[in-house]
C-alpha cells in the first residue's frame, strides 16, 4: 500500500480541474478514464448531459473545505480561471449544491464523485443532503400528526363526542 500511495498519491477530498469531457454512458466514461492520456488531477469525465469544458489551468487556484458533516459540506474556492470543483465523495441524487447561495446543478464526475462548475474568483460552495425520500417521510409524518391532533380535538368537543358515541351504539345494535 505504501508503494501504491507513492506512485499514485490519493487525490485530495476536493480539487479544481480545468478540463472536462462528457461521456454518453458509464461504459464510455470508464473507457475515457482508462485511457493513458486521462489525468484525474487536471481532468474530469462528466456524465451526460453536461457540457465539455476546457479552461486555463495556468492560473493558481486553491480549494479549502471549511465544514464537513454528513449532511452539509462547505468549500471555499479561489479560482484563477473557470473550472470544475470535484468533491471526491460519492455522487447521490439526494445532494443539492449552491455556489455563492445560488443553486447549481451537481454533475457526476469520474463515475463516482460530485462536481460543480465555478467561475474565476472567490466562491463559497455548499453541498447539502436533502433526499426526496426524507422530505416525503416528513410530509407523511406531519399529515399523521395533524390527523392525531384533529381526532383529539374532536374527541374533546362534546357534540362531536356524543355523535361518535351514538354512531358506535347504532353499529352495535
Amino acid at each position: 500500500d505504501e508503494l501504491h500511495d507513492e506512485v499514485f498519491p490519493p487525490p485530495p477530498r476536493a480539487f479544481l480541474v480545468h478540463q472536462a469531457v462528457v461521456a454518453a454512458d458509464d461504459e464510455e466514461a470508464l473507457a475515457l478514464m482508462r485511457d493513458a492520456s486521462f489525468a484525474p488531477a487536471i481532468q474530469a469525465v462528466l456524465a451526460s448531459p453536461a457540457r465539455p469544458f476546457a479552461g486555463d489551468a495556468s492560473e493558481p487556484s486553491t480549494v479549502r473545505i471549511t465544514r464537513y458533516s454528513p449532511e452539509r459540506i462547505e468549500i471555499d474556492v479561489e479560482a484563477g480561471a473557470p473550472g470544475i470543483l470535484v468533491l471526491t465523495d460519492t455522487w447521490h441524487p439526494g445532494w443539492e449544491a449552491t455556489v455563492d447561495d445560488t443553486p447549481v446543478a451537481i454533475q457526476r464526475a469520474d463515475l463516482l464523485f460530485r462536481a460543480v462548475a465555478v467561475d474565476a474568483g472567490t466562491h463559497r460552495v455548499v453541498f447539502r443532503f436533502r433526499p426526496v425520500s426524507l422530505r416525503a417521510g416528513a410530509l407523511v409524518s406531519l399529515i399523521g400528526l395533524l390527523g392525531i391532533v384533529l381526532i383529539l380535538v374532536l374527541s374533546l368537543y362534546k357534540p362531536w363526542r356524543d355523535a361518535i358515541m351514538r354512531v358506535g351504539k347504532n353499529a352495535k345494535e
